[in-house]
């Protein structure tokens, strides 16, 4: 039992892929709305066999853009109710499962609304609202189930195939013969960090400060935090080096050993850390198509 609720831990704990684009959840919408239409014709739930064909006709497409709706509306209110939210780093599978369950409760109200108002049920009736809500969660449960097992499978098997092919294009990089010295300062201007850009792995943004993970003389990781915006940062490194792979991240192009993918994104693998370095979807191209030169 303990080792059964570890593995469904684990499972929800997955990477799981957000969708940013408008367009794109408008299409998934209308499909969840067709889905929804079919299933209201054709096996007829609520006492739907009682009605006329236009009547049940009417329902039917109520309920489904009622489903297009909400759908469209909870993904915009994240959005507006929340300006720094960006989930296309964290998402994941739980997220995406409570997300889709509020949705379906709000489409559940929605529908008790839509039968009360064809007389179809009584909403004043504990018992008939508890049936609306159950019958909607059994019948939207399945595909909700189905879509996301699908969607992270699909997900994670692409991005796994093409995070391989981008690995076999890496090189191993020979010694370099000319280091580039690299001082890192604070926001002052006061050097904190002297070292060969040979040796950093990558910089993380952090805020205010900007943690730099490199190797010592031993090829051991460390980490320096520096009071110091990344984007100043930046200016002091060697062109050509290292690459925005991610709003928060520069890293090292000749110490990227493997690249990984989830269902959410691809991780770059650095030379001597464990430590992966996320790859904005953004920017997904272009880093690799870098790699593929390095």
């Amino acid at each position: 039992m303990s080792n059964g609720w570890a593995q469904l831990k684990q499972y929800l704990s997955r990477p799981h892929y957000w969708e940013d684009r408008p367009w794109a959840i408008f299409r998934q919408a209308l499909g969840f709305g067709a889905i929804t239409f079919a299933v209201l014709w054709f096996f007829e739930p609520f006492g739907f066999y009682q009605l006329s064909s236009a009547a049940l006709l009417l329902v039917s497409l109520e309920i489904s853009a009622a489903v297009i709706f909400f759908i469209c509306l909870n993904w915009w209110l994240l959005y507006r109710l929340f300006p720094n939210f960006e989930p296309a780093d964290q998402w994941m599978v739980k997220h995406e499962l409570i997300l889709t369950l509020f949705t379906t409760l709000l489409i559940a109200v929605a529908v008790g609304g839509i039968l009360h108002a064809h007389n179809i049920i009584a909403l004043l009736s504990l018992k008939q609202a508890f049936k609306v809500l159950l019958n909607t969660a059994l019948i939207a449960l399945v595909p909700i189930l189905i879509f996301i097992a699908r969607d992270q499978n699909r997900l994670l098997k692409r991005h796994l195939k093409q995070a391989e092919q981008y690995t076999r294009q890496l090189d191993q990089p020979e010694a370099a013969p000319i280091e580039h010295l690299v001082s890192l300062t604070d926001e002052n201007g006061k050097p904190v960090l002297q070292l060969p850009a040979e040796r950093i792995l990558f910089l993380q943004a952090a805020g205010n400060y900007a943690e730099v993970h490199f190797l010592d003389e031993t090829r051991q990781p460390r980490r320096e935090l520096l009071r110091n915006r990344l984007k100043v940062l930046q200016e002091t490194l060697p062109e050509g080096h290292f690459i925005q792979c991610h709003r928060s991240y520069l890293a090292n192009q000749q110490l990227i050993r493997q690249v990984k993918g989830n269902a959410r994104n691809y991780e770059l693998v650095l030379e001597g850390t464990e430590q992966t370095v996320p790859v904005a979807r953004s920017k997904a191209a272009p880093v690799m198509a870098i790699i593929g030169k390095t």
